[in-house]
């Protein structure tokens, strides 16, 4: 049971990540290196520009990263106490899925500054250190 819990905390995480590759290739009007193949940049046609531009887009993608954020939180915070108090002896299975869960509580703990960013028009305010770090 609890490995099926786990694999739909870790789905939430790659819907998560596309997006978020997707939004970083449109943040602040430049484009960050993605190392793909011989290129070390991605371009993106004007069609999915102007679909993050759109105000519609990005209150639905704030509600979906919103949605995503709390799974995520609860669902990694029950996961840790289930793995770090209720689970022995302490194998490399369970180190590793310790370790998975901490990744994905990280992840949901930059969640917000996304969905800041979503919900100011696609303006960061937060500077540059916080970008970094949200990124």
């Amino acid at each position: 049971m609890y490995f099926a819990f786990r694999v739909c905390l870790d789905l939430t995480d790659l819907a998560v990540w596309w997006v978020l590759f997707l939004d970083c290739s449109v943040k602040s009007g430049r484009y960050h290196p993605v190392m793909t193949g011989n290129s070390n940049r991605t371009q993106l046609d004007n069609a999915t520009l102007s679909l993050f531009q759109n105000v519609n887009t990005s209150t639905v993608i704030s509600a979906i990263y919103m949605v995503i954020t709390v799974i995520n939180l609860v669902g990694n915070g029950l996961s840790i106490w289930l793995l770090l108090f209720r689970t022995s002896p302490k194998t490399p299975t369970i180190i590793f899925m310790i370790n998975l869960t901490l990744t994905d509580l990280a992840l949901g703990c930059a969640l917000p500054f996304q969905i800041s960013y979503q919900f100011q028009g696609y303006h960061w305010s937060l500077g540059p250190k916080m970008c970094r770090y949200s990124d």
